[in-house]
C-alpha cells in the first residue's frame, strides 16, 4: 500500500508523532523505476490517498519533484511542501466539500472550479496568491459581463478553499476577499387575482392544482413539493411537515437543513386528500410509482398558465407569492421565516416593502376626527 502512517520525532523535544506520508514506487514504460516518498500536505486518510495520486501524476507526466526530506531526518522542522491549486482543489472537494456542503452546494463549487479558477490559477502553489490576483480576475469577470452574484460566488469558493488550507497549516496566511456589491434582487410573484386564476386552471388536474397550492399557499420549493411522502401529511392535525428536499433524484435535507411544520388551508387539505394513491410513498409519482421530475412540474405549470392566460412562471414564483400574500396581509416578519424556512431573516425582509399598502391603510385610522370613544371612567 502506498499511503501509510509513519512515526516522526522531534528532533529538538523527542516526541513522537504519526503522520500520513504516501510511498510511490512508479515503473515507467521505459523499465526504469521511480521511488518517492512525500509527507502529505493534508494529514487525513481520505487528503493522502488524493495526494498519492497527483504525485503518480506528477511522476507519469514528467513534471518536477521537489525532493522530499528524509523519513528520519534530525536536522530541523521538516519542510512541508504547499501544492498547487488544482491539486488542493480536488483533496478539498473530497474531504471538505463532501462531508459540509450539500450535492447541489458541492456540484456548484465543482462547476466554478472546473470553469473559473482551476484553468486560471491550476498551477499556482496555494501560498502565492495575493489581493492583486482577486482584484485582476474580478476586473476581468465584470469585463466578460459576468453577474457580480456570480463573481460573488466564485469569490466565496475560492476563499473556503484557501482558508480551509490556512485551517489545515498548509499556508500561513489568506488574502483579504472584498466581495462586490449587489443591488436588492427584484423578483416576480402573483396578486391575489393572478394567483386564484391559476387555481381555477388547475383543477381539471388535480396533482397540478395541489402543486400550485402546496406552492402558492404553504410556500413549498419544487424539490421539497418532489420528495413530499404520505407520511408527511397529518390530516388530523392539519399540519404538513416539510422533511426531505429532492435535487435531481439526490435526496437530502431542506435548504437551510431544518425541517418545518406549516399548517394546511382547507383547500391544501382537500386538494391533496383528492390525489390520495396507492401507487407508492411519494405524493407525486407517476402510475409505476416512479417519482416526477421538475421538467415534470414545469410542462405542467406552463400548460395551467397557458390555460389562465397568466405570463409562464417556475415554481420559484409560487414561493414568492407565497411570503408576498403574508407580507401583503400583515404577518410578522418572525411567521414568515419560520413557515418559508427561511435561514436568514435578511431573506423575508426583501418581502416586507409590500405591506406599504397595509400600512397606510392602518395610518387612515388616525385621520378619525371625532373624539375618542369614552371609556366609562367618571372624573
Amino acid at each position: 500500500m502506498s499511503v501509510r502512517r509513519r512515526k516522526y520525532r522531534d528532533p529538538e523535544t523527542g516526541a513522537e508523532t504519526m503522520r500520513w506520508v504516501v510511498d510511490v514506487d512508479f515503473q515507467r514504460p521505459d523499465g526504469s523505476r521511480e521511488r518517492v516518498r512525500k509527507t502529505s500536505p493534508v494529514q487525513t486518510f481520505r487528503g493522502a490517498e488524493q495526494y498519492e495520486r497527483q504525485v503518480r501524476e506528477e511522476i507519469l507526466t514528467g513534471r518536477t519533484l521537489a525532493s522530499p526530506a528524509p523519513e528520519n531526518s534530525t536536522s530541523g522542522e521538516e519542510k512541508k511542501e504547499v501544492p498547487t491549486f488544482a491539486a488542493f482543489a480536488r483533496i478539498f472537494m473530497a474531504t471538505y466539500a463532501k462531508a459540509n456542503n450539500k450535492i447541489s452546494e458541492q456540484t456548484s463549487k465543482q462547476s466554478i472550479l472546473d470553469h473559473r479558477l482551476v484553468p486560471r490559477f491550476g498551477n499556482r502553489k496555494l501560498d502565492s496568491f495575493s489581493l492583486l490576483d482577486l482584484d485582476t480576475m474580478k476586473a476581468d469577470m465584470l469585463e466578460h459581463e459576468y453577474q457580480p452574484k456570480t463573481i460573488n460566488n466564485t469569490l466565496a469558493t475560492f476563499s473556503k478553499i484557501l482558508h480551509y488550507a490556512n485551517d489545515l497549516e498548509i499556508i500561513p496566511k489568506v488574502p483579504p476577499f472584498k466581495f462586490l456589491k449587489i443591488k436588492e434582487e427584484k423578483f416576480d410573484f402573483l396578486d391575489f387575482d393572478e394567483f386564484e386564476r391559476l387555481v381555477a386552471a388547475a383543477k381539471p388536474e388535480p396533482e397540478l392544482e395541489a402543486i400550485v397550492l402546496l406552492g402558492g399557499g404553504a410556500g413549498l420549493r419544487m424539490g421539497e413539493m418532489l420528495a413530499l411522502s404520505r407520511d408527511c401529511i397529518d390530516y388530523r392535525s392539519g399540519n404538513l411537515s416539510v422533511w426531505e428536499n429532492d435535487w435531481h433524484g439526490v435526496v437530502g435535507s431542506p435548504k437551510g437543513g431544518d425541517r418545518r411544520s406549516i399548517p394546511m388551508t382547507e383547500r391544501i387539505k382537500a386538494a391533496l386528500q383528492k390525489i390520495r394513491h396507492l401507487r407508492g410513498d411519494l405524493i407525486f409519482c407517476g402510475e409505476g410509482g416512479e417519482a416526477w421530475t421538475r421538467h415534470t412540474i414545469q410542462l405542467g405549470l406552463t400548460r395551467v398558465c397557458v390555460r389562465a392566460g397568466l405570463r409562464r412562471i417556475g415554481a420559484h414564483v409560487l414561493r414568492h407569492t407565497f411570503c408576498s400574500h403574508l407580507a401583503m396581509k400583515g404577518a410578522a416578519p418572525k411567521a414568515i421565516q419560520e413557515l418559508a424556512g427561511h435561514k436568514s431573516m435578511a431573506v423575508t425582509m426583501r418581502y416586507m416593502h409590500l405591506t406599504q399598502t397595509a400600512l397606510r391603510e392602518t395610518i387612515k385610522l388616525l385621520e378619525s376626527h371625532g373624539q375618542p370613544a369614552a371609556s366609562g371612567v367618571q372624573g
